[in-house]
C-alpha cells in the first residue's frame, strides 16, 4: 500500500473523529504540507495513564516513541505489526488499548524508559512535523482494514539491542534496514 498524505489529510471522517482541524498551507514539490492545530494530542493535555487518548492518538504516540527517528515504512510496519495483536484474546490483550498499554510490551510506555515523559508532549522535544507524521501514519493505519505492511507481524525488535529470547530460532516475516544501516526485524508470533 501507497502512503497517501492528501488522501489521508482529506479525510474528513477520521480527521473530524479525532477533532482536529487540518489547515493546509502550501503544496510542495515533494507533498502536501499541513498543520495540525488546536489538537488535544499537540497540547499534552493527558494523563500519566493515556486514558484519555483516542485508539488513533495513542496509535500515535507508540509510533513516536518507538520509531519516530525512522521511515514511513518502518512506522507503519511497526502500526500493524501492534494491530496485528487485536481481536486474538492473547495475553497481550484485545483490543488496540490494551495491547498497547500492556505492561512491558512497549518499551516506551515503560514507567522507567526515558521515551515515556516524550510521549505525554511530542512537540516539547521534537518539532511538530515529527508528532504529525506519527498522527497520520496511526489515522492511515486504522481503521484496521488497511494492507498490512508488516507481512503479519505480531512482534519486532532493532538489532541494536540484544536478541529477545522471543526471537530465538524463529525466522523473521520481514525485515527493514534503518536509516542508520540497523534492521527492524518482525515476527508472526501468533501461535
Amino acid at each position: 500500500m501507497t502512503f497517501n498524505y492528501k488522501k489521508m489529510l482529506l479525510t474528513a471522517g477520521i480527521v473530524s473523529g479525532l477533532g482536529i482541524p487540518i489547515y493546509h498551507t502550501s503544496n510542495r514539490e515533494n507533498g502536501l504540507e499541513a498543520t495540525l492545530r488546536n489538537s488535544p494530542a499537540l497540547t499534552a493535555r493527558t494523563y500519566d495513564n493515556f486514558e484519555n487518548d483516542s485508539d488513533e492518538v495513542l496509535l500515535a504516540r507508540l509510533i513516536y516513541g518507538e520509531a519516530r527517528g525512522e521511515s514511513i515504512w518502518i512506522k507503519r510496519a511497526i502500526a500493524d505489526s501492534v494491530i496485528n495483536r487485536t481481536g486474538k484474546n492473547k495475553w497481550w490483550g484485545n483490543t488496540l488499548r490494551e495491547v498497547i498499554l500492556k505492561e512491558n510490551q512497549y518499551s516506551c510506555f515503560n514507567k522507567n524508559d526515558p521515551n515515556r515523559i516524550k510521549l505525554l508532549n511530542p512537540t516539547k522535544y521534537d518539532k511538530l512535523r515529527v508528532w504529525e507524521v506519527c498522527l497520520i501514519v496511526a489515522m492511515e493505519t486504522l481503521p484496521m482494514d488497511n494492507n498490512d505492511d508488516s507481512n503479519g507481524a505480531t512482534h519486532y525488535y532493532d538489532t541494536s539491542i540484544k536478541e529477545p529470547e522471543w526471537a530465538r530460532n524463529k525466522k523473521p516475516v520481514k525485515v527493514i534496514k534503518t536509516k542508520n544501516g540497523r534492521k527492524i526485524k518482525f515476527y508472526c508470533l501468533d501461535n
